[in-house]
């Protein structure tokens, strides 16, 4: 575990993020990857690198944004922050939906295959892959926790995913109700659907009233989990609605995060 010293340090400020200037922000950026290319679409991995040459644990963050919003300078403070500690961060851009040609399953097609690419390339961007965190809020959290219900075998396993605020389940999903998606589309990326190929171990943090996220299907979620012997940790904040992470309950979505991860 990492000194009790930094991780009051970290947990001070974690997550205090999309505050900062444009200019701040670039002198943050270790080194920007082009991962993936779609004609003049040009997709990167924002990566703050350790500065040393032995691989260390790798966190991936997924920004929030409904899927068509957003980008990866919501993580870049917590980014540097982590990167201080001796950890590989990775922002992950990826397509921004219109619900029309390009959908959610685009955008999880981009964070597969982002995380594709890191494990295709560990050894140049010294990655330890063995120790992969994934975190994800709203649609991030969506695409963290759908990355690793795939098949894909080539897709590597995070030792933990921690997603805020995410849907399980797209069926009813209130912004996707004008797309253009078919409801086995929507199925396709819907992790409620694809529970059994889950490898490691999640948490959850939802609130009782988000109005995005019905509170059932992330209950009815953990209880398959569980069924199936997986590992799952539901936090609940009473009457808290979606963004979380401009709440009360701030400090201990930080706290157990850090902790879970600092504990590898």
């Amino acid at each position: 575990m990492r000194s009790p010293i930094l991780l009051i340090v970290i947990i001070s400020s974690f997550f205090t993020c999309g505050s900062q200037k444009k200019d701040i922000n670039k002198q943050l950026i270790k080194d920007s990857i082009i991962y993936k290319k779609l004609g003049d679409t040009v997709l990167k991995l924002h990566h703050f690198a350790t500065g040393e040459k032995d691989k260390k644990p790798v966190i991936v963050f997924f920004h929030p944004g409904g899927w068509v919003t957003g980008s990866p300078s919501f993580f870049y403070q917590k980014a540097q922050e982590f990167s201080l500690l001796g950890y590989n961060i990775i922002c992950v851009q990826y397509r921004l939906a219109n619900f029309k040609i390009t959908t959610p399953k685009d955008c999880l097609d981009d964070s597969k295959d982002a995380l594709k690419y890191l494990n295709k390339n560990k050894d140049k961007l010294n990655l330890d892959m063995s120790k992969l965190f994934l975190v994800g809020y709203s649609a991030g959290g969506h695409l963290a926790l759908m990355s690793q219900l795939s098949k894909d075998k080539s897709i590597p396993v995070a030792n933990k995913i921690f997603t805020i605020a995410s849907p399980v389940s797209l069926i009813e999903d209130e912004l996707l109700k004008n797309s253009t998606m078919s409801i086995s589309d929507k199925i396709e990326i819907s992790p409620l659907d694809h529970i059994q190929n889950l490898r490691t171990r999640l948490y959850f943090f939802i609130g009782t009233n988000d109005k995005y996220i019905d509170y059932s299907t992330i209950v009815d979620f953990s209880n398959k989990v569980k069924q199936l012997n997986k590992s799952v940790e539901v936090i609940t904040f009473q009457n808290a609605g979606h963004f979380l992470l401009n709440t009360i309950h701030k400090e201990k979505i930080e706290q157990k995060i850090i902790q879970e991860i600092l504990k590898e």
